[in-house]
C-alpha cells in the first residue's frame, strides 16, 4: 500500500508503528514515546519523548521532575500521595509550571491524567474539608 497523501488516520498508523519500533529502547532502562504530530499533505514532524525509567521501574518524566522541583516552593505532598476529589481518588504524578490555574497533574486508578488547582492536593485543604464536615457545614462544591 503506498500513501500519497498524509492525513489524521495514516498518521495514528504512523504512530503505532513508531511506537511499536521505540519499545525495545526499555531493554536499555529508556521510555520513548511519540508526542505532537504536526503535519501537511506531503510532509510530517513528530516530536519523541525519552524519559530515563528508575529503579523502582517508573518512567522520569519532565512532569515528575518539576513536580519534585517545585514540591517545597508551593507547600505540596511528595510525588505518588493520594487525595481525593469529588469522592474519586488520584495519584499525583507532575506539575506544569507554566499552567497557572492547574498545575498539578494527576492519574486515577484507571490510568486517565487529569489536572488540578494546587488548592486542590494540599494536605490542610483535606483537614479544613474535615473541621467544616464536624462543625456540621456543608463542604464546598
Amino acid at each position: 500500500m503506498k500513501i500519497d497523501q498524509l492525513d489524521r488516520p495514516t498518521l495514528e498508523i504512523v504512530r503505532a508503528k513508531m511506537d511499536e519500533a521505540l519499545a525495545p529502547l526499555e531493554e536499555i532502562g529508556i521510555h520513548a514515546k511519540t508526542g505532537h504530530i504536526s503535519y501537511q499533505d506531503q510532509n510530517a514532524t513528530v516530536k519523541v519523548e525519552i524519559s530515563v525509567i528508575g529503579d523502582g521501574g517508573e518512567v522520569v518524566t519532565k512532569t515528575a521532575l518539576d513536580y519534585d522541583r517545585y514540591r517545597e516552593l508551593h507547600d505540596l505532598p511528595e510525588r505518588g500521595s493520594t487525595f481525593t476529589s469529588q469522592g474519586t481518588l488520584y495519584t499525583i504524578t507532575g506539575f506544569k509550571p507554566r499552567s497557572r490555574k492547574y498545575p498539578v497533574i494527576a492519574t486515577r486508578a484507571d490510568g486517565k491524567g487529569f489536572k488540578f488547582p494546587i488548592d486542590a492536593v494540599k494536605p490542610e485543604r483535606a483537614s479544613v474539608r474535615a473541621m467544616r464536615l464536624s462543625e456540621g457545614m456543608m463542604p464546598p462544591g
